[in-house]
């Protein structure tokens, strides 16, 4: 086996390239305003993103999910509770968060394009 190969048999999981910046939001919704999203944190983090394949995405059919797409990002207790990610001006609601096995090393987003994307006075800064 060469350098440039690793045996597929590994139980070592493959490192993911964080290239991507996106924000993570949480969505309150309110009867005068709507929904609106809250960034929470400043600025933007480094992610991992990528499609789903048709074999995942069928596969969570099965549970009535819609997801198309996936973000990884670093594990951060504050992200745990996510409602929904930007990324290159786009919006996706987040329908899971996968922290796998309870590692603190990664934690995977599932998410799907939000039809009705906001508008730029929906997003405002976190009010405490």
């Amino acid at each position: 086996m060469s350098r440039f190969q690793y045996n597929t048999n590994s139980t070592v999981r493959k490192n993911k390239l964080k290239d991507k910046k996106i924000t993570l939001h949480r969505v309150k919704s309110d009867i005068e305003r709507g929904r609106q999203y809250f960034p929470l944190h400043d600025g933007k983090i480094w992610a991992y993103y990528r499609q789903l394949s048709g074999t995942e995405i069928y596969l969570g059919a099965g549970d009535r999910r819609t997801e198309s797409l996936l973000f990884v990002i670093n594990y951060n207790e504050n992200y745990l509770e996510i409602d929904a990610v930007e990324f290159r001006g786009t919006f996706y609601n987040v329908t899971r968060v996968d922290d796998f096995e309870g590692y603190k090393k990664d934690l995977t987003l599932y998410a799907d394009e939000i039809p009705a994307q906001p508008t730029t006075e929906d997003v405002r800064v976190w009010e405490n």
